[in-house]
Protein backbone atom coordinates (compact mmCIF):
# COMPACT_ATOMS: atom_id res chain seq x y z
CA UNK A 1 0.00 0.00 0.00
CA UNK A 2 2.75 2.22 0.90
CA UNK A 3 4.27 1.59 -2.18
CA UNK A 4 1.11 2.16 -4.56
CA UNK A 5 0.62 5.53 -2.63
CA UNK A 6 4.51 6.39 -3.39
CA UNK A 7 3.93 5.79 -6.48
CA UNK A 8 0.95 8.22 -7.32
CA UNK A 9 2.44 11.16 -5.59
CA UNK A 10 5.53 10.33 -7.68
CA UNK A 11 3.57 10.59 -10.68
CA UNK A 12 0.91 13.46 -9.27
CA UNK A 13 4.47 15.45 -8.98
CA UNK A 14 5.87 14.71 -12.52
CA UNK A 15 2.15 15.08 -14.58
CA UNK A 16 1.00 18.28 -12.64
CA UNK A 17 3.45 20.41 -11.25
CA UNK A 18 2.87 22.01 -7.91
CA UNK A 19 2.41 25.80 -9.48
CA UNK A 20 -0.05 24.82 -12.45
CA UNK A 21 -1.92 22.65 -9.35
CA UNK A 22 -2.47 26.05 -7.68
CA UNK A 23 -3.23 27.53 -10.57
CA UNK A 24 -5.67 25.54 -11.56
CA UNK A 25 -7.26 25.79 -8.05
CA UNK A 26 -7.39 29.76 -8.33
CA UNK A 27 -9.42 29.55 -11.02
CA UNK A 28 -12.11 26.95 -10.01
CA UNK A 29 -12.80 28.90 -7.06
CA UNK A 30 -12.91 32.07 -9.34
CA UNK A 31 -15.62 30.61 -11.69
CA UNK A 32 -17.32 29.50 -8.06
CA UNK A 33 -17.59 32.76 -6.99
CA UNK A 34 -18.02 34.50 -10.90
CA UNK A 35 -20.36 32.17 -12.60
CA UNK A 36 -21.90 29.73 -10.44
CA UNK A 37 -22.92 31.42 -7.43
CA UNK A 38 -25.13 33.97 -9.26
CA UNK A 39 -26.65 31.36 -11.02
CA UNK A 40 -27.74 30.31 -7.88
CA UNK A 41 -28.89 33.34 -6.07
CA UNK A 42 -30.66 34.61 -9.54
CA UNK A 43 -32.60 31.34 -9.92
CA UNK A 44 -36.11 30.82 -8.38
CA UNK A 45 -37.81 28.10 -6.91
CA UNK A 46 -41.49 28.10 -7.64
CA UNK A 47 -44.45 26.07 -6.23
CA UNK A 48 -47.55 25.62 -7.68
CA UNK A 49 -50.35 25.31 -5.40
CA UNK A 50 -53.21 23.91 -7.15
CA UNK A 51 -56.38 26.07 -6.44
CA UNK A 52 -60.41 24.69 -6.85
CA UNK A 53 -62.07 25.40 -9.73
CA UNK A 54 -65.20 26.33 -7.53
CA UNK A 55 -66.55 25.01 -3.94
CA UNK A 56 -69.93 23.19 -3.58
CA UNK A 57 -71.73 22.21 -0.09
CA UNK A 58 -72.98 18.70 0.03
CA UNK A 59 -75.85 17.14 2.33
CA UNK A 60 -75.14 13.10 3.05
CA UNK A 61 -76.86 11.76 6.34
CA UNK A 62 -75.82 8.19 7.38
CA UNK A 63 -78.46 5.85 8.09
CA UNK A 64 -76.72 5.49 11.74
CA UNK A 65 -73.54 7.49 12.84
CA UNK A 66 -72.03 7.99 16.15
CA UNK A 67 -69.27 9.19 14.11
CA UNK A 68 -67.37 11.24 10.84
CA UNK A 69 -68.13 9.15 7.82
CA UNK A 70 -65.90 9.24 5.34
CA UNK A 71 -67.76 10.06 2.16
CA UNK A 72 -66.07 9.71 -1.94
CA UNK A 73 -68.01 11.83 -4.24
CA UNK A 74 -67.55 10.85 -8.01
CA UNK A 75 -68.29 13.29 -10.78
CA UNK A 76 -69.46 12.15 -14.19
CA UNK A 77 -70.63 13.53 -17.14
CA UNK A 78 -74.36 13.54 -18.20
CA UNK A 79 -73.69 11.23 -21.32
CA UNK A 80 -70.39 9.13 -20.40
CA UNK A 81 -68.95 7.09 -17.43
CA UNK A 82 -65.44 8.45 -17.90
CA UNK A 83 -64.54 9.99 -14.12
CA UNK A 84 -64.22 13.25 -14.28
CA UNK A 85 -63.28 13.98 -10.59
CA UNK A 86 -63.52 12.23 -7.29
CA UNK A 87 -62.94 14.47 -4.04
CA UNK A 88 -63.41 12.87 -0.34
CA UNK A 89 -65.19 14.31 2.48
CA UNK A 90 -66.56 13.91 6.12
CA UNK A 91 -69.96 15.95 7.24
CA UNK A 92 -70.80 17.72 9.95
CA UNK A 93 -73.26 16.79 12.67
CA UNK A 94 -76.03 18.65 10.25
CA UNK A 95 -74.37 16.28 7.75
CA UNK A 96 -73.55 18.71 5.63
CA UNK A 97 -70.05 19.32 3.95
CA UNK A 98 -69.26 22.81 3.15
CA UNK A 99 -66.82 24.23 0.60
CA UNK A 100 -66.18 20.72 -1.05
CA UNK A 101 -63.56 22.01 -3.51
CA UNK A 102 -63.92 20.81 -7.26
CA UNK A 103 -60.83 21.36 -9.28
CA UNK A 104 -61.24 19.41 -12.70
CA UNK A 105 -64.65 19.48 -12.87
CA UNK A 106 -65.84 22.80 -14.68
CA UNK A 107 -68.69 24.41 -14.21
CA UNK A 108 -71.37 22.39 -15.72
CA UNK A 109 -74.23 19.57 -15.61
CA UNK A 110 -73.07 16.45 -14.29
CA UNK A 111 -73.96 12.95 -12.98
CA UNK A 112 -73.07 12.38 -9.67
CA UNK A 113 -72.64 9.08 -7.34
CA UNK A 114 -71.86 9.03 -3.66
CA UNK A 115 -70.27 6.17 -1.67
CA UNK A 116 -69.02 5.22 1.70
CA UNK A 117 -67.74 2.40 3.40
CA UNK A 118 -70.30 0.04 4.32
CA UNK A 119 -73.04 2.28 2.90
CA UNK A 120 -74.73 1.86 0.07
CA UNK A 121 -74.39 3.95 -3.52
CA UNK A 122 -76.52 6.94 -3.89
CA UNK A 123 -76.47 8.60 -7.36
CA UNK A 124 -78.42 11.82 -8.42
CA UNK A 125 -78.39 13.76 -11.22
CA UNK A 126 -78.04 15.89 -13.92
CA UNK A 127 -76.96 18.39 -11.33
CA UNK A 128 -75.75 21.48 -12.60
CA UNK A 129 -72.17 22.27 -10.71
CA UNK A 130 -71.35 26.22 -10.03
CA UNK A 131 -69.45 28.08 -7.45
CA UNK A 132 -71.84 27.85 -3.99
CA UNK A 133 -74.42 25.53 -5.59
CA UNK A 134 -75.57 22.85 -2.86
CA UNK A 135 -75.69 19.28 -3.64
CA UNK A 136 -78.53 17.59 -1.73
CA UNK A 137 -78.02 13.61 -1.42
CA UNK A 138 -80.81 13.00 0.94
CA UNK A 139 -84.04 14.44 -0.73
CA UNK A 140 -84.56 16.84 0.99
CA UNK A 141 -83.66 15.25 4.23
CA UNK A 142 -86.27 12.32 3.54
CA UNK A 143 -83.61 9.33 2.87
CA UNK A 144 -80.54 8.84 4.43
CA UNK A 145 -77.87 6.47 3.16
CA UNK A 146 -78.03 3.20 4.01
CA UNK A 147 -75.84 1.14 5.56
CA UNK A 148 -74.71 -2.47 5.66
CA UNK A 149 -72.78 -3.28 2.49
CA UNK A 150 -69.52 -4.25 4.34
CA UNK A 151 -68.41 -6.41 1.48
CA UNK A 152 -68.78 -3.55 -1.19
CA UNK A 153 -70.93 -5.25 -3.89
CA UNK A 154 -73.35 -2.36 -3.71
CA UNK A 155 -76.01 -4.87 -2.21
CA UNK A 156 -77.14 -5.57 1.75
CA UNK A 157 -77.34 -9.43 1.10
CA UNK A 158 -76.76 -12.43 4.39
CA UNK A 159 -72.85 -12.37 3.24
CA UNK A 160 -72.75 -9.09 5.08
CA UNK A 161 -74.62 -10.08 7.78
CA UNK A 162 -72.83 -13.00 8.53
CA UNK A 163 -69.41 -11.02 8.18
CA UNK A 164 -70.78 -8.60 11.18
CA UNK A 165 -71.75 -11.50 13.13
CA UNK A 166 -68.66 -12.83 12.88
CA UNK A 167 -66.89 -9.50 14.05
CA UNK A 168 -69.07 -9.08 16.82
CA UNK A 169 -67.47 -7.23 19.94
CA UNK A 170 -64.75 -6.10 17.76
CA UNK A 171 -63.38 -2.66 17.05
CA UNK A 172 -63.43 -3.37 13.20
CA UNK A 173 -64.13 0.24 11.80
CA UNK A 174 -65.83 -1.82 8.35
CA UNK A 175 -68.09 -3.76 10.69
CA UNK A 176 -68.85 -0.89 12.88
CA UNK A 177 -71.50 0.87 11.07
CA UNK A 178 -72.65 3.27 13.55
CA UNK A 179 -68.70 4.34 13.91
CA UNK A 180 -69.44 4.25 17.79
CA UNK A 181 -65.78 2.28 18.32
CA UNK A 182 -67.58 -1.28 18.63
CA UNK A 183 -69.21 -3.90 16.29
CA UNK A 184 -72.80 -5.10 18.01
CA UNK A 185 -76.43 -5.76 18.02
CA UNK A 186 -77.04 -2.01 16.77
CA UNK A 187 -74.48 -2.57 13.70
CA UNK A 188 -76.61 -5.71 13.03
CA UNK A 189 -79.79 -4.71 13.32
CA UNK A 190 -78.98 -2.34 10.84
CA UNK A 191 -78.10 -4.92 8.21
CA UNK A 192 -80.44 -7.42 8.60
CA UNK A 193 -83.25 -4.26 8.53
CA UNK A 194 -81.50 -3.95 5.33
CA UNK A 195 -81.59 -6.80 3.59
CA UNK A 196 -81.97 -6.88 0.00
CA UNK A 197 -81.44 -3.51 -0.68
CA UNK A 198 -79.39 -2.10 -3.47
CA UNK A 199 -77.57 0.81 -4.03
CA UNK A 200 -77.52 2.90 -7.30
CA UNK A 201 -75.56 2.34 -10.51
CA UNK A 202 -74.54 5.14 -12.86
Amino acid sequence: MARICFSFEHWRRRVIPPALLGCLSIIIIALLYVVILPMLHSSTISITVLAPLYDIDVTAVPEKSAGNIAFTLKVYPTDSDALVEERQFTVNENGVAEDVGLFYAEAGTYRLLLTSVSHLTRRIGPVNLADGVSVDFTGGGNTKLHAGDVNGDNTVSSDDVVQITNSLRSDNSQMDLTQDGIVNGIDLTVAVSNLGMSGDEL
